[in-house]
């Protein structure tokens, strides 16, 4: 087996990725080997060069309504949040 990577989220992303592996047959360490392989294919074929990571937030927020239930939780709720203080504050 390769190297090991640690990261830390807070338990609303983690309950996300339980829940999405769950639904997939994987372990949360499963999943997120085949996010990062995904990612790695997209990225070297130039499929986010013309993209920020706030222009995908933007599309995603823009999008919300058209998302199933499952994407809603707390996590990304937050983004949203985020959002809307931004609006409010400017």
């Amino acid at each position: 087996m390769g190297r090991r990577i640690t990261i830390r989220v807070d338990n609303n992303l983690y309950d996300f990725l339980q829940t999405f592996a769950d639904m997939n047959g994987q372990t949360v360490s499963e999943m997120i080997r085949d996010v990062l392989k995904y990612f790695s294919m997209r990225l070297l074929l130039g499929h986010f060069r013309d993209k920020s990571y706030e222009q995908v937030k933007e599309e995603y927020l823009k999008n919300l309504d058209k998302i199933p239930e499952l994407y809603k939780q707390e996590f990304f709720q937050e983004i949203v949040n985020k959002k809307v203080l931004k609006k409010k504050n400017k």
